[in-house]
């Protein structure tokens, strides 16, 4: 598989699973805690840097040439 199809596939998988969790309009009304709280927007932002992290790894293993897959990019492990 090309090298840039599958770094966009870590980057959209990511993106999707954050917005899953999280779309847009959420998480501008949790920054602004228009509904939410203090807890809830601390909640999010745990939840958005480890899938920031996991991307990061993945793709350092795909710079490394140990990521060949799109069944190794998984973030379903991480939950909010």
């Amino acid at each position: 598989m090309p090298n840039n199809i599958l770094l966009s596939c870590i980057k959209g998988t990511c993106e999707k699973h954050i917005t899953t969790h999280y779309p847009v309009c959420k998480q501008f009304n949790i920054q602004a805690l228009q509904g939410y709280n203090q807890d809830d927007k601390n909640k999010m932002w745990v939840f958005i840097n480890a899938c920031r992290m996991r991307c990061k790894e993945l793709e350092a293993l795909h710079d490394s040439g140990e990521l060949t897959s799109l069944a190794q990019i998984n973030y379903s492990d991480i939950t909010p």
